[in-house]
Order: structure tokens, then sequence, then C-alpha cells
């Protein structure tokens, strides 16, 4: 695996681990309201580059008690190995937050 691809699995890795992180923390304290959809972004290289943690991420989220159309929904972006499509879509991100 080359340096870049191996930076950006790392990077989307963590992402999706802060925003587990993020949705476990309501359905922990059980604050989660009825009827309240949730919308997450999810940063990644590519759908077809680790397909199989793209999936292990839904299934966190579901054992976690969100389901994807339900009372989630998740926002893919992809950045097709181009770094600088990684950071513009990542500075996009907090912009979409507020809407």
């Amino acid at each position: 695996m080359n340096r870049r691809r191996l930076l950006l699995a790392s990077l989307a890795g963590a992402i999706a681990m802060l925003v587990a992180a993020a949705l476990a923390a309501p359905l922990a304290a059980g604050a989660q309201q009825a009827g309240k959809v949730r919308r997450i972004g999810l940063l990644w290289d590519s759908p077809t580059v680790f397909p199989d943690e793209i999936e292990a991420f839904r299934q966190g989220l579901r054992e976690l008690g969100y389901v994807e159309g339900r009372n989630i929904v998740i926002e893919y972006r992809w950045a097709e190995a181009k770094p600088e499509r990684m950071r513009q879509r990542s500075s996009q991100a907090p912009a979409r937050a507020g809407s």
C-alpha cells in the first residue's frame, strides 16, 4: 500500500470512529429523541477502496440502533484518490452541518 493511500485510509478511519463515537453518546445517555433523523457525512477515498470497512461502519451504527434511511442519513463524499478533493470535501462538511 503506498503512503498516500495509507494516509487516506487512516484519515477516513479516524473520521469514521469520531462520527460513530459522536452518534453513540446520545444512545448511551438515553437522549435520542423519537423520530429525530441524524445526518452524518462519510468522507472516504472511493466506494471501491476498503468496502469491508465501510460496511463495518454501517454495521457498527446498526448495533448502536441507527438504521440508514430510518433514523440516520449518511451522506457519502468520495475523494477518488485525489488529496485535494479530500481537503475540499472536508471543508464543505461543516458548512452543510448547519443546514
